[in-house]
């Protein structure tokens, strides 16, 4: 008997208002500027320092904006994941 499920989930969300949103958004970006993020993956503290992050010796990491906003604009409109199966499982963005 074979009893595939389908069902979908969507989470409940609350909205941030644009000036919310550019708050969170201009602190986040002070933080990775001034206090940076420890980052242990040595392959990624190599991408980090040829994208022009200033990597420190003991693994702090700090990015100025603009290279976070060169980032973000190299991100996809649309995302699928995919379930253990490697069938799709949800889509983000693209609508």
């Amino acid at each position: 008997m074979d009893l595939k499920m389908s069902f979908s989930i969507r989470p409940k969300m609350s909205v941030l208002s644009k000036e919310e949103i550019d708050f969170l958004y201009g602190g986040a970006l002070e933080v990775l500027e001034r206090v940076g993020v420890r980052v242990l993956h040595p392959e990624a503290l190599e991408l980090l320092r040829e994208a022009g992050a200033a990597v420190h010796p003991n693994s702090l990491v700090k990015i100025r904006s603009p290279l976070v906003e060169k980032g973000l604009r190299s991100v996809p409109k649309r995302l699928v994941i995919y379930d253990r199966e490697g069938e799709p499982a949800m889509e983000l963005g693209g609508g």
